[in-house]
Formats: structure tokens, C-alpha cells, sequence
């Protein structure tokens, strides 16, 4: 036999199994397309799951925002109401304040009046006690020097005179005041 005769043996031989091989190699080409496929769908499904969570956190962080800009609403709301209710109580303070320093001005200025009405009466006093008994031109009379001691009953006893009339002539509002050094008209 010749070689030729062997190669015609082969092929023969070798027709069956390439029709097969090729019958294989579809079945093959088929599951890969089938794994593929199936890939494919098991991804899609994936993105879709993975698209469903990124919306849900999309729709969580548009809610943390609301939420954010309402609390930043309110905290300024605050922070402006505080400041107001600051405001007024510092001005109830400084009114407060401006009456408490009127109704001081007020107590100093009436004592320094009472004080000076207390001053201008003891200085009075002081002085009409003081004075020299001054003869009226038209009466007549003498200056008596009164003595440690002496009282107006006395001294009116001694001259001849009546109290009412030593008083009267000297001007005295307190006869029981007299003081010893005191100058007293007696009159005739």
C-alpha cells in the first residue's frame, strides 16, 4: 500500500470524527454563549441592585440636607431670638439703671436741701440766741448780760418786769433757751 492509499485511509477515518469534533465544538460554542448569557443577566441584575442602593442613599442624603438646612433654620432662629431676649434685658438693665441714678440724683439733692434747711435754722437760732439785745429807737430800757445760772423769771424779777415783756422786747421763741453771755433788753 501506498502512502497515498494511507492518506485516503486517514481521511476517511477522520470524516466521522470532524463531523463530530464540529458537532462538539457547536455544543461548546453554545454554552459559552449560554454562560454568557447568563453572566450578563447576573450583572445586569448586580447594576440594578447597585443602582437601587445608590438611588435609596441618593434619596437619604437629599433628606440629610433637609434636615440639615431645616436645623440650620431653626439654630439661627435661636441665636436670633437669643440675642433679642439679650438685647432687651440689657435694656431693662440700663433703664434700670438710669432710674436707680435719677432717684440717687434725687436723694441727694433732697438732702442736700434738708441739710442746708437744718444748717440755715441752727444758724438762725444760733444767732438770734447770740445777738446782742438791740434797743428799739422808742423804747427806753437797759442791757443785761445773762449770768451762769439766770433765768428769764429771774432776771425780770430783779429789773421789776414781767417775763412777757423780756421776751417780746428781745424777741425770744424759746425763753427756757436762754444762755449765759446772752445780751437782753430790758425794757422801762
Amino acid at each position: 500500500m501506498s502512502r497515498q492509499w494511507l492518506a485516503v485511509l486517514c481521511v476517511a477515518a477522520c470524516v466521522p470524527l470532524v463531523g463530530s469534533g464540529c458537532a462538539l465544538l457547536e455544543d461548546y460554542k453554545n454554552q459559552q454563549a449560554m454562560r454568557q448569557q447568563a453572566e450578563r443577566r447576573m450583572w445586569q441584575a448586580e447594576l440594578q441592585r447597585v443602582e437601587g442602593r445608590i438611588e435609596g442613599l441618593e434619596m437619604q442624603n437629599e433628606q440629610i440636607h433637609r434636615e440639615l438646612e431645616q436645623l440650620r433654620t431653626r439654630l439661627t432662629a435661636a441665636q436670633q431670638d437669643e440675642q433679642a431676649r439679650r438685647e432687651q434685658r440689657f435694656e431693662a438693665l440700663d433703664d434700670r439703671l438710669r432710674l436707680t441714678e435719677q432717684a440717687r440724683q434725687k436723694d441727694k439733692e433732697f438732702m442736700l436741701d434738708e441739710l442746708s434747711r437744718r444748717m440755715a435754722e441752727m444758724i438762725n437760732k444760733a444767732l438770734r440766741r447770740n445777738r446782742p439785745a438791740t434797743r428799739p429807737r422808742k423804747q427806753s430800757g437797759v442791757e443785761h448780760v445773762v449770768q451762769p445760772g439766770e433765768t428769764i423769771s429771774e432776771i425780770a424779777a430783779a429789773y421789776g418786769k414781767k417775763v412777757s415783756s423780756i421776751i417780746k422786747a428781745n424777741g425770744i421763741t424759746e425763753p427756757d433757751k436762754v444762755k449765759a453771755g446772752q445780751r437782753l433788753f430790758i425794757p422801762d
